[in-house]
């Protein structure tokens, strides 16, 4: 809709987000129940991000995440002297393949670029357990200086290209409430059966 929001017309009549709705016909067809980490990895590319230090972020290189990544510090292949890529350098296409093909594995990227990306999974401290961050929600410079400070856990984000991906599932899940199969399944009955709960 104009909100950006995905939703699934039930009966033809009534609206219900197809957050809930997956998630309910999933579990029927499946027997597992699907997590907004599951959902959202069906729908995104997810981009691992390993740790943070000195004001870097550490992210593992990937295919289409890396390309337009800018680089915090010169990227040297394992046993060479060289850098294969210079501080400062902007990633393109060919340059994350060649990355690929010398066996680097992790980039560093200034920790301010994860600003305004969405997370894909939960971000925990390992020392306390504590959950930091929760899945699907916007790395602002408060939550990244807050993370930033604590010993974490690697974690996921969003690979969001402007222009190519579509905000629809991931603004529908951050306001979709229903969150297992059993009130996914109710939920559908009472769009169904408005009279009848």
């Amino acid at each position: 809709d104009a909100n950006d929001l995905l939703h699934v017309r039930v009966d033809r009549r009534r609206k219900m987000y197809a957050s809930g709705f997956l998630r309910a016909f999933w579990f029927l067809e499946k027997g597992a129940i699907l997590s907004d980490e599951e959902i959202l990895a069906h729908f995104y590319d997810i981009e691992d991000v390993l740790g943070f230090d000195d004001g870097n972020a550490w992210v593992k290189v990937h295919a289409d995440a890396s390309v337009g990544a800018k680089l915090a510090e010169d990227v040297k292949a394992p046993r060479h002297k060289e850098p294969v890529a210079q501080a400062g350098k902007v990633l393109n296409a060919k340059l994350v393949e060649k990355l690929i093909e010398a066996g680097i594995e992790k980039i560093p990227v200034r920790a301010e670029a994860l600003v305004g990306r969405r997370t894909a999974s939960r971000i925990v401290d390992t020392e306390s357990g504590e959950v930091l961050v929760g899945t699907n929600t916007e790395m602002t410079s408060t939550v990244l200086s807050q993370v930033m400070g604590r010993k974490i856990a690697p974690f996921k984000l969003l690979v969001l290209t402007p222009g190519k991906i579509d905000a629809s599932m991931y603004e529908t899940l951050a306001r979709d409430h229903v969150k297992n199969p059993d009130e996914a399944l109710v939920e559908i009955y009472r769009k169904l059966r408005p009279g009848d709960p």
